[in-house]
């Protein structure tokens, strides 16, 4: 008596499974994007944490890595830039002010945004690139530059007085940016 070899089962997914597998991958991968927070709101979070007292949720700032910045300030556009990190008591007390005087200039609609790079973020080697190709300090923090055609215009360091307070300051480095930029 032989007996009979026995066919491999095979299996039969019916449509409906793999559809609602489907579904239920695309849901959460999409609630997962839904989720996290946008720049704006790390920014202002990790501000806010560690004591910024004005920076208000609607801010201007936006990250930026720096190879990004690097070929935004390449093509000659003009860039409004912030070197800060969280850990910089000057940074927390500042930024919310950059944020208040550049929407006060009217920068908004020919500038759009204040773009932040975390110093601590960056390496020793785009330190020292930025420090030649562009003739920034990046010795400390912060350090708030406008560039236009590839040139630093204003630095906020020039506008630092004895005699001025901190706001009237930064004030006085976005209206030198409105000024360029209306010329």
């Amino acid at each position: 008596m032989s007996k009979k070899p026995y066919a491999r089962p095979q299996y039969k997914v019916k449509p409906a499974v793999i559809i609602i597998i489907a579904v239920i991958v695309f849901v959460f991968s999409a609630l997962i994007v839904i989720i996290q927070p946008s720049d704006q709101e790390k920014i202002y979070k990790a501000y806010n944490s560690a004591g910024s007292p004005n920076l208000s949720q609607n801010h201007v700032i936006e990250s930026i890595s720096v190879s990004k910045l690097g070929r935004l300030i390449d093509s000659g556009a003009p860039v409004v830039v912030f070197f800060g990190t969280t850990t910089c008591s000057v940074c927390v007390s500042e930024i919310g002010w950059y944020d208040i005087e550049f929407k006060g200039a009217g920068l908004v609609s020919e500038l759009s945004v204040i773009y932040y790079v975390n110093r601590t973020n960056m390496s020793q080697s785009d330190v020292e690139k930025f420090q030649t190709k562009y003739a920034m300090t990046l010795t400390g923090t912060p350090e708030l530059y406008y560039l236009n055609d590839g040139d630093i215009v204003a630095r906020r360091s020039d506008f630092n007085s004895d005699t001025q307070p901190m706001a009237g300051q930064i004030r006085s480095f976005f209206t030198a940016v409105k000024n360029d930029l209306a010329e």
